[in-house]
């Protein structure tokens, strides 16, 4: 009897995930196969899916009554509203208060009868973070209002003027010098060994809850726990491009593949995965740590409204460095930006070269 011949195919199937995500879902499969007249042969099952649903982040919130009993506790939802234009931009937002519970769904099924493999293809994730240290905001003195003078300097507290780009207390009056109050202040000092306040937790499968600890980066340890699902703990590479933006990428490995009749979900434990996040209104166990808290989100709200219009000179957002305050360093100091950007192909390959 004459053999078959089956000529290889491929299929593959990429997702691209950026901040604003559309619904994607989907099988696909190609395949090209020969019988003779005395014998029958069937293609070989792909079946693979993978599927995306959801959104993570949103332009706008509203304000959901938690609990009817008290009207005053709000809980905030974010609610997308897509428009392809906007698409990858950071028109999206979070604020203190803001979570979205319903998140992004992404899973990885099916029993193919055929050897394949996933790839990830693009893994980036950005966060919001604040180093610690001392902020505060330096207001300028509208003299049109408050006078200063030689009589009345001391009255007006701890007053500063600025040289270069930095601002110095002032400890004596002198004339034609424009004067800066401090206000919003804060010294940050979250414990752990990041010496950073992450205020955003993401949650993945309701793993990675900091339990009050703001200075882990959860959305870090998220995409952690992808690669090492797909890849194998030590097959993938994590990258810092720089800008508070981390990068991972697979090594060669046999982890990421499978043999033919082997369950997706089960092989992966990538079934119905769902990312959600939280932006508490308020976290901490004292006052203190409230307030402290309550001042960073301040500060991060300051920085953000200077980087939408940043020709408005009546204040500035500072840093105390020795005993001058300076503007801040985006990307060691604080980041703004929420990135997360996920893309992954399934492909079947040759099982006789193993690739």
């Amino acid at each position: 009897m004459r053999k078959n011949k089956m000529m290889r195919a491929a299929s593959a199937l990429l997702v691209a995930v950026l901040l604003t995500t559309s619904t994607i879902s989907g099988t696909f499969a190609k395949y090209v196969t020969q019988d003779s007249a005395k014998d029958v042969a069937r293609v070989a099952k792909w079946g693979v899916e993978l599927q995306v649903e959801g959104n993570l982040f949103g332009e706008t919130y509203v304000d959901e009554i938690k609990n009817s009993d008290d009207p005053k506790v709000l809980a905030v939802q974010a609610k997308h509203k897509f428009n392809t234009a906007d698409e990858g931009t950071m028109d999206d937002v979070v604020a203190p208060g803001t979570k979205n519970l319903d998140g992004f769904v992404f899973s990885i099924n099916g029993i193919p009868e055929v050897s394949g493999e996933v790839l990830i293809d693009e893994l980036v994730i950005q966060n919001i973070f604040l180093a610690n240290g001392t902020y505060g905001v330096m207001i300028k003195v509208d003299e049109t209002i408050d006078v200063i003078d030689a009589e009345n300097f001391k009255e007006f507290g701890d007053l500063y003027y600025k040289v270069g780009d930095k601002f110095v207390e002032a400890t004596a009056y002198a004339d034609d010098t424009q004067y800066y109050t401090l206000e919003d202040k804060v010294i940050l000092n979250v414990p752990g060994t990041s010496g950073k306040y992450y205020p955003v937790d993401f949650i993945l499968k309701d793993k990675y809850d900091n339990a009050d600890d703001w200075s882990v980066d959860t959305l870090r340890e998220v995409a952690d726990d992808i690669a090492e699902k797909i890849a194998g703990a030590s097959n993938f590479a994590v990258n810092d491009e720089g800008k508070a933006t981390v990068s991972y990428s697979l090594k060669a490995s046999a982890a990421n593949k499978f043999n033919p009749n082997t369950n997706l979900a089960t092989e992966f434990d990538l079934d119905a995965e769902r990312i959600t996040w939280e932006w508490k209104f308020e976290r901490g166990n004292t006052e203190a740590e409230k307030n402290m808290y309550n001042g960073a989100d301040t500060i991060l709200g300051n920085l953000m409204a200077k980087a939408i219009d940043s020709t408005d000179t009546t204040y500035e957002v500072v840093k105390l460095v020795g005993s001058e305050y300076a503007p801040l360093v985006e990307f060691t100091d604080y980041c703004l930006n929420l990135k997360f950007e996920f893309a992954i192909t399934v492909a079947q390959i040759d099982e006789a070269a193993g690739v």
